[in-house]
């Protein structure tokens, strides 16, 4: 399977996007940093913005492999993503290019606490999703994996700052970005001119 991947990201993916732009009436608290970088104002992603981006990226994805590999569960999917950051709610984020193995298994305690907050089956089923997306042994969690890592890798094209400041060039960008577009698509391989 052969993708431009820079027509699918200046073009459908940019557009799908924007549906995380998309502000609701509804107010919020809101904790996270506010920067400005020439005269645009950033805020923290929430990780309901991480977990709607990760959400329409499996839309965006999935129906081209499933074709081929059927055994993907969209649901399955769909869920652990929904799921998968929730140590971060006793943890706080930690930026993607960072976290480190110690870092997983504070997640994975924090996920055994919250589960011992939460009634049954919600617990368990939380605890389920969290460690076959951890295990990131089954062509679901793969999947899931490759839309987690892939996700923010796309933001970062739309605030070159951030990934300037943390020393990450834009060849480093382009080449993540092509490998998890290669965790991805399960069927072959993408060449990739971005």
């Amino acid at each position: 399977m052969s993708r431009d991947v820079s027509y699918l990201m200046k073009n459908n993916l940019a557009y799908l996007m924007k549906l995380k732009e998309v502000y609701r009436k509804t107010l919020v608290p809101f904790t996270g940093e506010v920067v400005e970088v020439d005269g645009v104002k950033y805020r923290s992603e929430s990780d309901a913005d991480h977990v709607t981006g990760c959400q329409i990226l499996v839309e965006y994805f999935l129906p081209r492999e499933k074709t081929k590999h059927k055994t993907l569960d969209e649901l399955l999917i769909k869920d652990m993503l929904v799921y998968h950051d929730d140590g971060e709610i006793i943890l706080g984020d930690k930026y993607f290019l960072d976290v480190t193995a110690e870092d997983k298994a504070k997640e994975l305690k924090a996920i055994y606490h919250l589960s011992g907050i939460l009634p049954e089956p919600f617990a368990s089923k939380i605890v389920g999703l969290y460690t076959e997306f951890d295990a990131n042994e089954t062509i679901n969690a793969k999947f899931a994996n490759a839309i987690d890592k892939l996700e923010p890798a796309i933001q970062l094209l739309n605030v070159p700052h951030v990934w300037i400041e943390r020393k990450f060039s834009l060849s480093q960008l382009r080449a993540h970005i092509l490998a998890c577009l290669n965790l991805l698509i399960i069927t072959g391989k993408i060449c990739c001119n971005i």
